[in-house]
Formats: structure tokens, C-alpha cells, sequence
């Protein structure tokens, strides 16, 4: 069984860990997410299909609670904190998402009074799938800005981890990872392989991070994951402003479906290059396409 795989079903109580290892799928590594559900069996998501491991074994607020805490290695306190935001990256670069009853003060999410649903995300690392791309985009020179975008759930974050590592073989790249999910920094270290010339500010928001990270290691390439909100699309265009290089991710199918959303408008002009994941009788598939300046040609 690959590491990583096992390292996210171990964050299970036992009695659910034996009914999933018991696939030959989870076993073969086939397994994408982990669902946790009070009331409902337990759930594997994989590649193609949804597997059911236990049907009659259906989960509490303990099952739940147990999973947390074995994220959080055994720390209620961390559990606690971490939950504020309703995830936490666990040791091995997995994404623990959290939803239940809040705890709400000023306005906050301060944390669960109970859990009614956990989301582990298996990380993965793929090595190589980007490094052609990455030869291409290097074909003419500079390397152009670039953003990856895809519906949710076909492997953005682990494709930008992979230009990161092929990036940071030439370049100082600096990555705003505000949920740990792209480097998986654990006690200061990353669970995943992102290149010898990569540094990482996480646990701050996005568009603070790269500025900060702008101010302070010299970057030559800034890399954030998702962009989401104005402060992310203002922040981009600082940086771009002052000559580094950007290495994003989003949700769209199509750029033109990226750019037409009110908030990324600012940035229609601003990426030189689009790679696009879709999938193809269920294998995934890379389409670089040139947008924006004309002032690079395709490679």
C-alpha cells in the first residue's frame, strides 16, 4: 500500500480502518477521498465510483470525534484551534475538512460543538505529470504567468505541486500555502516533495502570504492555490507589477469561464498561458492554451 494511503486511513478508528483496508482498491492505492457521515456508512471515493466498505457499520459522533483527534496526533487543544477554520492539513499533507454544529462568537467560527461530517482528502504526489508541460512552457524563454484550472476534484492542487518541484530546479519559487494542503508543512517541514528552491509561508491567508513572501525571499516565481477573492486577485497584480513570475490555480472548466466571473475580470489580462484538466473515458487530460498578451507564442 502506497505511504501516503495509509497514513490517511490510518486517522480512522480501528474498527473502520480494518472494514477499508479489507479493499483491494484502498490497498492498490486507488483511494482519492475518505467520507464520515453520523449516521451513514462509512464512504471511499475513488478515481471512478464510490465504495461502501461496511454498510451496516454506521458512524457516531465518536467515530467522528476519534478521527479528529488522531488528525490532530492525539492533541485536543490543536483539534480545537485547527477547527476554527474548519479544516487542518494532518501529517503526510491530508485535508481534514470539518462540518457539524458551530460554535459561533462576533461573528466567528470558533470551533464544533459536535461533528456531523468529516472529508479526509488523500494527498497524492504524481512525480513527473508536469514536466513536459513545464519544458514547453520554458520553450521561449521567461516563464509566462500560468494558471491551472479545472472543475473541483480533478487534481489542481497535486498538478501545482508538480510545476512547483519542476519549477524550483532553476527558480526561487515562493508558495502561499494557506492551508497547508499544497506542501503539507508539518513541525516546519513538508510532508511532500516540492523542490529544493521553494519556500512556504502557511497558516496565513492567501494574498497576505505572497505579498509578504514578495517582501522577503526575493521570489522569482510567487505560487498560490485557488484563487478565490479580491484580496487574492489585488495581491496578484502587485506581484506581477513587480516582476515576478505567477503560478495559479481556480475553479473553472475554461478560462473563459474564470475570466467572466466579476472578480477575476481584473486579472484577464494578466496570465499568459492556461493549463486546462479535463478528463477523457476517466483519465485525466492537460491542454495548454495561450490567453491574455499576445506577446508569447505557444508552445
Amino acid at each position: 500500500m502506497p505511504e501516503r494511503t495509509r497514513q490517511a486511513f490510518d486517522l480512522l478508528p480501528p474498527k473502520l480502518r480494518a472494514a477499508a483496508l479489507r479493499m483491494p482498491e484502498v490497498q492498490m492505492g486507488g483511494a482519492e477521498e475518505i467520507r464520515l457521515r453520523v449516521g451513514q456508512p462509512l464512504v471511499i471515493h475513488l478515481d471512478k465510483s464510490d465504495a461502501v466498505p461496511a454498510p451496516d457499520m454506521l458512524l457516531t459522533n465518536g467515530d467522528l470525534s476519534d478521527t479528529l483527534t488522531q488528525a490532530a496526533q492525539g492533541s485536543a487543544h490543536l483539534a480545537a484551534e485547527q477547527s476554527k477554520r474548519g479544516f487542518f492539513t494532518a501529517q503526510g499533507g491530508h485535508r481534514v475538512g470539518l462540518s457539524g454544529s458551530a460554535l459561533v462568537r462576533e461573528g466567528e467560527i470558533q470551533g464544533f460543538r459536535e461533528l456531523s461530517s468529516v472529508c479526509v482528502r488523500i494527498a497524492r504526489q504524481v512525480p513527473g505529470i508536469a514536466d513536459k508541460i513545464c519544458e514547453g512552457l520554458w520553450c521561449y524563454g521567461p516563464l509566462p504567468n500560468v494558471l491551472v484550472l479545472s472543475p473541483p476534484g480533478y487534481g489542481k492542487t497535486t498538478f501545482l505541486r508538480e510545476m512547483i518541484r519542476c519549477i524550483s530546479r532553476t527558480r526561487a519559487v515562493s508558495l502561499a500555502d494557506d492551508r497547508g494542503e499544497v506542501a503539507g508543512m508539518v513541525n516546519g517541514s513538508p510532508s511532500m516533495d516540492i523542490g529544493d528552491r521553494t519556500d512556504v509561508l502557511t497558516g496565513a491567508p492567501k494574498a497576505k502570504a505572497a505579498l509578504s513572501l514578495l517582501r522577503s525571499m526575493a521570489p522569482q516565481v510567487i505560487a498560490m492555490d485557488e484563487i478565490t477573492d479580491p484580496e487574492d486577485v489585488r495581491a496578484l497584480i502587485t506581484c506581477a507589477g513587480c516582476g515576478v513570475s505567477l503560478l495559479c490555480t481556480a475553479h473553472a472548466a475554461s478560462f473563459a469561464e474564470f475570466s467572466a466571473r466579476e472578480t477575476n475580470r481584473p486579472l484577464a489580462g494578466l496570465f499568459h498561458r492556461t493549463v486546462v484538466i479535463g478528463k477523457s473515458g476517466g483519465a485525466r487530460r492537460y491542454t495548454v492554451e495561450a490567453v491574455g498578451r499576445g506577446d508569447r507564442a505557444a508552445c
